[in-house]
């Protein structure tokens, strides 16, 4: 549960309550290689089929030491927004290399 707030450029702002519903998975491949799936769903109540953010992640992640603290991820990331703000695309994709430092 959550609460969106909005603000635009020409001075219009949208406020709604928002729910948020998803799942993460990750597979290992192999014992150096983990791909990873998550898909989050944001939909707004007062309209939940017309109104929403749809966000996913799919990558791979392999460690790059032997004592595997430190990681190689590779991702794409597509975040979908069925009413984007006037002359914004509905799809926003990145393409992710970092260099992540996992401590336990």
């Amino acid at each position: 549960m959550g609460y969106r707030f909005e603000s635009y450029s020409d001075g219009t702002t949208e406020k709604d309550p928002i729910g948020v519903l998803g799942y993460e998975t990750i597979y290992n491949l192999n014992s150096r290689l983990n791909l990873f799936h998550d898909l989050t769903y944001y939909p707004s109540f007062s309209s939940p089929g017309q109104n929403y953010l749809l966000v996913t992640n799919f990558g791979a992640e392999m460690p790059i030491t032997n004592d595997e603290a430190w990681k190689l991820r590779a991702s794409l990331r597509s975040q979908y927004n069925s009413q984007p703000a006037l002359d914004a695309e509905t799809t926003d994709t990145n393409y992710r290399l970092n260099l992540v430092y996992d401590w336990e």
